[in-house]
């Protein structure tokens, strides 16, 4: 018997996204969205990173809260279909960016950084 070739990822519908990486996507620490790849869909000019979203608060919608997103507009935000929250800040490539440009938003990055500054002028003595 022949085994059909796996449909590409590129023809998946949002329902086989959701099958195959929804659990991921509650278990994802605050809803943190799921990489899917860099996919060209229908009618798309070339290949974008899209995710899957699980937005809590539109859980008991008619996705069960599920989303699959593109990064959009300038800003690349990633956004909830249903309620338009927005989850684009919560990528950990974003994160990082964020914790250097605004190091007063991440209490942990500043605290790190005073104890190497510290750190540093007890071994220069």
């Amino acid at each position: 018997m022949l085994r059909e070739a796996p449909k590409p990822r590129d023809l998946w519908t949002d329902e086989d996204f959701i099958a195959a990486y929804g659990e991921a996507a509650k278990a994802a620490q605050r809803s943190r969205p799921v990489f899917l790849g860099k996919l060209q869909r229908p009618h798309w000019t070339d290949r974008i990173p899209t995710y899957l979203i699980w937005c809590c608060a539109c859980q008991y919608g008619p996705d069960g809260g599920f989303t699959v997103a593109h990064e959009a507009g300038y800003e690349k935000r990633l956004e909830c279909s249903h309620c338009r929250t927005r989850y684009d800040h919560l990528l950990l490539s974003r994160r990082a960016k964020d914790a250097i440009l605004n190091p007063h938003r991440h209490p942990w990055l500043l605290a790190f950084l005073v104890l190497a500054a510290i750190l540093t002028a007890i071994a220069l003595r």
